[in-house]
């Protein structure tokens, strides 16, 4: 199987200057627990959802071993 075969070609994504309430509102809407946050067409971090539906610390921003979703380790909070 390739990326290809299973990624999301437009994925929901917001800007940095999305309010953390909208931005959370939509990933409830979307039932999304990955956020990419993109300005100007570039990809400027990725915002992820806890399990327990608290906001994102720092250092759950980015891709790699801070994700609690990915990772599965626990929010560092």
């Amino acid at each position: 199987m390739r990326l290809q075969d299973v990624m999301s070609v437009e994925p929901l994504t917001v800007g940095s200057d999305v309010p953390a309430e909208v931005a959370k509102a939509l990933m409830d809407e979307g039932r999304v627990h990955h956020l990419p946050i993109v300005d100007e067409g570039h990809l400027v971090g990725m915002w992820v959802a806890t399990d327990d539906g608290t906001p994102p610390t720092r250092d759950t921003f980015g891709m790699g071993p801070g994700c609690p979703c990915c990772s599965g380790a626990p929010n560092p909070e």
